[in-house]
């Protein structure tokens, strides 16, 4: 819900890219959206194995997560 994200900094979360699973932890948490769309919370993941940053995932777009 927008203004409630569901998830933390620090928590580690599962999303779908490009039809693959990837797992990272979240690295920045946008709780009233961003720039592109204001309708829900949107999170940055960070990857280690990547090195990369996966920004503005939308908090329906994450499959799983450890709160």
């Amino acid at each position: 819900m927008l203004g409630h994200p569901l998830y933390n900094k620090g928590d580690i979360v599962s999303f779908s890219h490009n039809g693959q699973e990837k797992t990272g932890k979240v690295s920045g948490v946008d709780t009233f959206g961003t720039f592109g769309q204001q309708e829900e919370p949107s999170y940055d993941i960070y990857i280690a194995e990547e090195n990369c940053v996966y920004k503005h995932i939308r908090e329906s777009w994450i499959l799983t997560g450890q709160i």
